[in-house]
């Protein structure tokens, strides 16, 4: 579940299901097939596998055609040689208006999906990506790089426990990537920098952000949401994972996003047994929007980075980064297979 979730968030879900990895046209549990091994993302591990249910789950590997996955009644069919991962817990924010809805969710071991849909979210609809980028869990065969859906990427809802209205949270999704490519970090600048001023998570607060990165360079902003605890922890277990920031306006909705990935670990700053007050950062991924909620789905890598959180009523928090590259934009290196997300309540 998020914590930290400032006002303006619409809706939360938060389901438990299981999660597994299979090819597509799989109908029983089989004996695990290999997994290719994808490039690392920023900060991740490359090649990292895991098993599948019922045969190969390398890039490009076959299939039977036009075969649906086991026991989802409504379920569509996936391409030939699609690598399917899930299903896994429908748990994040759902925010928009009208048939435009922001999905904010959270995957397994780091991963994430921010994607924009358009249309009714009804059984049997079939939902185009127009905008977003997905990052997998890191032990899943296409790697840890964040992912762009591509053209023809859809989102599917595939059962529901209320056919009488939209989906929301009430449904199990299908996201389907046919031409996924993959964004890296390797081989990019490091030699910028992106920072937060303080603000505290309720709903006047601002903070203005100092970058490198033009498009976001001098913008205010507010938090919008956070993982992790709101006010100093003295559980050094307890640590945030995630800072999101959408543009402060006074004529209009937001244009600019702004969404901090990351692994925090407690600074040797802070003394044994006190409030932890500041962390540093790993695998730091940043992914914005710069033109709308609509608009093209950006993002950066840092080589590290620094948390900070205030004692004060309300806690402040504020983030350094080091080491940040220029923009990255998609399309990245397509995959060789289809990829499909699936999500259930």
């Amino acid at each position: 579940m998020l914590t930290g979730v400032s006002p303006w968030l619409v809706i939360l879900a938060t389901f438990g299901c299981g999660s597994a990895e299979r090819p597509s046209g799989a109908t029983a549990p089989g004996s695990g097939g290999t997994a290719g091994g994808g490039a690392a993302g920023s900060g991740g591990a490359s090649g990292a596998s895991s098993a599948g249910r019922g045969g190969a789950a390398a890039g490009g590997g076959a299939s039977s055609a036009g075969t649906t996955s086991a026991g989802n009644a409504g379920m569509p069919n996936y391409p030939p040689g699609s690598i399917v991962l899930g299903p896994f817990d429908l748990n994040g924010g759902i925010s928009g208006a009208g048939d435009d809805h922001d999905y904010d969710l959270s995957l397994p071991e780091h991963g994430h999906a921010w994607f924009r849909a358009t249309g009714s979210a009804r059984v049997g609809q079939v939902l185009p990506v127009t905008t977003g980028l997905v990052r997998p869990p890191a032990s899943s065969s296409v790697g840890t790089n964040w992912l762009c859906p591509g053209k023809g990427a859809t989102w599917t809802p595939t059962e529901t426990d209320d056919a009488t209205s939209d989906c929301g949270a009430r449904c199990n999704y299908a996201l389907l990537m046919p031409a996924a490519s993959s964004l890296s970090c390797t081989g990019t600048s490091t030699s910028g920098t992106l920072a937060f001023s303080p603000a505290a998570l309720v709903a006047d607060a601002t903070s203005t952000v100092t970058t490198t990165v033009a498009a976001l360079n001098g913008v205010t902003y507010g938090i919008q949401r956070t993982t992790g605890p709101v006010t100093p922890p003295t559980d050094p277990a307890q640590r945030p994972a995630r800072i999101s920031y959408s543009e402060r306006t006074t004529d209009g909705p937001p244009s600019r996003y702004v969404t901090i990935l990351f692994t925090a670990t407690p600074s040797a700053s802070v003394a044994s047994g006190q409030p932890v007050t500041k962390w540093d950062l790993s695998d730091v991924s940043v992914i914005y929007r710069a033109n709308g909620s609509a608009g093209e789905t950006k993002m950066l890598c840092a080589t590290g980075g620094t948390y900070t959180m205030t004692a004060s009523d309300p806690s402040e928090h504020a983030i350094t980064l080091a080491g940040v590259s220029d923009e990255i934009a998609c399309p990245g290196t397509e995959l060789q297979s289809p990829v499909v997300i699936e999500f259930g309540r």
